[in-house]
């Protein structure tokens, strides 16, 4: 297995090194290796974006560049894009293949898919779950001008580091604690769930969700003002003390508009109210995809989009096409964000007795999550 690996130094300068199946280290420059790049990107059927780094692979050989953004190379920049694109596009592809998708039926079923696995590369491939690859257009990599001496290349190799960044990308795998047997929950539980379900199901909201966020939250009605979060639901007075919220009542089958203030708050059934209608607005966001829209009820909507911007390490994204491919990636972004509680996900998910079966409505739709095998109650 050869690796050819592009290092974007301070300056903007690309450095070029390839690693051959003997481990040995060449010196190749930008020019002569950049053919080989776009042939190994064109037929690649794996390409991981990791912060400033990108991965492709095809055949024999993997291609790593580091610390892209900082280059100087406009053809590096087409090289980036295009991988961007294909990257995107390649996970829509094995969703629509896995049939991980959206059904547009009165019973649709979403997967919480946290089955994500980052290939480890290395010289050694032991272990990968790469799929075959296609074989048509090969190419040799003895088309490579490669030298051990740095002289006779216009981009010089500096700092040679042996790529170990191979074997440091994240898998993620959702594991969440049980702790419906605690006190906390089992007395949320006796002293709220009547209500909660009440309201919650107006929302068209499972109301084992909003339970466990209530439990999460802080399990009582606290109503003292000196706190920045108010009652059962611990909504934040300084994001919506005096706005309004807006959520469509299935009960009713109108959308309704109340505006949120600290005295209101008080009022346990009205604390409720607010905490679903904004989480109803969570779901909508995220495309009704509840593991966002969880996280996305402590983050807000600002910070979920900062997170997906840092995981496809792009700030031109459209964050309604992402986040259809259910891709559970975003989650080792989660502690780049300074702000919330960074596990919040599997927190409320801990508090749900029984999560192989919750539902929500969206317009005339009754939507059923359910979770694969990478999501495990400890």
């Amino acid at each position: 297995m050869n690796t050819i690996e592009l290092y974007v130094k301070d300056n903007g300068k690309i450095v070029c090194v390839l690693y051959d199946e003997n481990k040995s280290t060449h010196y190749v420059s930008f020019d002569e290796c950049l053919g080989i790049i776009k042939k190994v990107l064109n037929i690649s059927k794996y390409i991981k974006f990791c912060d400033d780094n990108v991965i492709f692979k095809a055949n024999q050989i993997n291609v790593l560049i580091k610390s892209y953004n900082n280059n100087i190379s406009i053809e590096l920049d087409e090289i980036i894009k295009k991988a961007r694109k294909k990257f995107i596009t390649n996970k829509k592809e094995r969703l629509r293949k896995n049939k991980i998708k959206r059904i547009a039926t009165f019973s649709s079923t979403f997967i919480l898919s946290s089955s994500l696995i980052f290939l480890s590369f290395s010289n050694s491939t032991k272990g990968s779950t790469v799929n075959e690859f296609d074989t048509k257009n090969s190419y040799e990599v003895n088309d490579l001008n490669i030298s051990h001496d740095d002289s006779k290349n216009d981009i010089y190799f500096f700092d040679n580091q042996k790529g170990d960044v191979y074997n440091n990308l994240i898998s993620y795998d959702l594991y969440y604690e049980d702790r419906t047997y605690t006190d906390k929950f089992i007395e949320t539980k006796d002293n709220y769930f009547n209500v909660i379900k009440s309201i919650s199901e107006e929302y068209g909201i499972d109301p084992k969700i909003m339970l466990a966020i209530a439990t999460q939250e802080s399990g009582e009605h606290r109503v003292d003002t000196n706190t920045p979060a108010l009652g059962l639901m611990q909504i934040e007075l300084s994001v919506w003390d005096g706005e309004n919220v807006t959520a469509f009542n299935y009960k009713n089958n109108k959308e309704e508009t109340f505006k949120i203030t600290k005295e209101k708050l008080k009022d346990l059934e009205f604390n409720i109210r607010v905490a679903c209608m904004i989480f109803q607005n969570c779901l909508k966001n995220s495309n009704y995809n509840l593991e966002v829209a969880i996280q996305m009820y402590n983050y807000g909507y600002g910070n979920i989009l900062k997170t997906f911007k840092m995981y496809y390490g792009s700030t031109d994204i459209d964050l309604d096409d992402v986040l259809n491919n259910y891709d559970d990636g975003w989650l080792d972004y989660r502690e780049k964000i300074n702000v919330g509680d960074k596990l919040y996900l599997e927190h409320v998910l801990s508090y749900i007795e029984d999560a192989s079966n919750l539902e929500c409505i969206s317009g005339s739709e009754r939507v059923t999550f359910s979770f694969n095998d990478n999501v495990k109650k400890l």
